[in-house]
């Protein structure tokens, strides 16, 4: 199986990959087992960061530079589609909001209070003027504090979420992803149970509930993670990796739900 790694681990620098022309399909990061960061759709977009923090943004032979003053422990998270660029990253205390609509030549800031750090941050756009932010806070033996923020303004403003998340699952956060305003899937490390630790809300992220997924049979003694889910044409990709105990990875099993989350099934060609 091939798919497009892009390495991001704490306290070393920061690459990824550039490229010259953008896809119509959005990006999806998600975190592995190991810290490493991933955008399983396999779309290249032009972001890059130096060994400083600084964001680089190529596009034809212009580069243009961002500095963010990255902490050296936090990893920034990251969307692109053809109408946004979006970039959050704490610093200081503070959650740092960078949005683009113009290809990267200009930026909306925004700047949100941060109690303590955050090791990883998750951002999207369902809209040109929805988008959602979760923040990871670690908290010590594989749990995290998490934070969901909302922009109905495309960026320049964001507002917490009252959520019942934390109470739920206080795990590592391994993907998220919104469909709509009000439908939004978050997923966990997997905790020795073959079905992935997957929740799902249908009133903005103020509660969450599990989401149960038929496991095929020939990975019933696998482990399962979640990967983040896209959505374009009414249509979502929810991927799951299936891995042996060591956490290679056997096989990613893509699910598709034609009703924002009600059912799931796999492809017969999968």
């Amino acid at each position: 199986m091939k798919r497009i790694c892009i390495a991001i681990f704490c306290l070393i620098p920061l690459f990824l990959c550039a490229c010259r022309q953008q896809s119509s399909q959005p990006t999806a990061y998600s975190r592995l087992m190991n810290g490493q960061i991933i955008n399983w759709t396999e779309q290249e977009y032009p972001f890059s960061f130096g060994e400083n923090g600084t964001l680089f943004y190529s596009l034809g032979q212009m580069e243009r530079q961002v500095p963010l003053e990255l902490e050296e422990s936090s990893v920034p998270g990251l969307y692109a589609s053809d109408q946004i660029l979006a970039v959050s990253y704490p610093s200081n205390d503070r959650l740092n909001v960078l949005t683009s609509r113009d290809n990267g030549k200009t930026w909306q800031e925004a700047s949100l209070p941060l109690n303590g750090s955050a090791s990883w941050s998750c951002i999207g756009f369902t809209s040109e003027s929805n988008g959602w932010l979760i923040t990871c806070s670690f908290a010590g033996m594989g749990r995290e504090t998490h934070i969901l923020y909302k922009t109905t303004d495309g960026g320049q403003s964001w507002s917490p979420v009252e959520s019942d998340l934390n109470d739920v699952c206080a795990r590592m956060l391994s993907c998220a992803g919104f469909l709509n305003d009000e439908v939004g899937f978050l997923g966990f490390r997997y905790e020795n149970d073959p079905m992935p630790t997957l929740f799902m809300t249908r009133n903005g992220g103020e509660n969450w509930s599990p989401l149960t997924l038929e496991i095929p049979e020939e990975y019933a003694d696998c482990n399962a993670t979640a990967l983040s889910p896209i959505y374009e044409n009414g249509q979502c990709i929810l991927p799951v990796d299936f891995s042996n105990g060591e956490g290679t990875v056997a096989e990613t099993v893509y699910y598709i739900s034609t009703d924002l989350g009600e059912s799931f099934t796999i492809p017969s060609n999968a």
